[in-house]
């Protein structure tokens, strides 16, 4: 789905095949890899799914070849490689809210 209306359409196609809701997992599409629209997204974006592959440790699987969401080319030992996935995510965390504090709205 790379829409609000694809995904309403969608949505009344399973409502139409009996699809009960919990079975039901719908996701835009992301603007990586061969994707050629959908919806642009980058580490901040996104919340961590430990991803695994013969290159590395990567963030997510959205970007699991895509060298901005690589954390690193070591998998092993697998504590470290999840340490570094955390470090990382302290990080954004902690840029998130240094931006929200100096760009204050109300």
């Amino acid at each position: 789905m790379s829409t609000d209306a694809e995904a309403a359409e969608f949505r009344q196609f399973l409502d139409e095949e009996k699809i009960a809701a919990e079975d039901r997992v719908i996701r835009r599409i992301a603007l990586r890899g061969a994707a050629s629209e959908g919806i642009a997204v980058t580490r901040a974006d996104l919340v961590p799914e430990i991803t695994i592959t013969a290159e590395g440790v990567y963030w997510h699987p959205v970007g699991a070849e895509d060298p901005d969401l690589l954390i690193t080319r070591d998998i092993f030992p697998l504590s470290e490689s999840f340490a570094a996935v955390r470090r990382a995510f302290d990080r954004e965390s902690e840029h998130a809210n240094k931006v929200a504090r100096i760009f204050n709205c109300a």
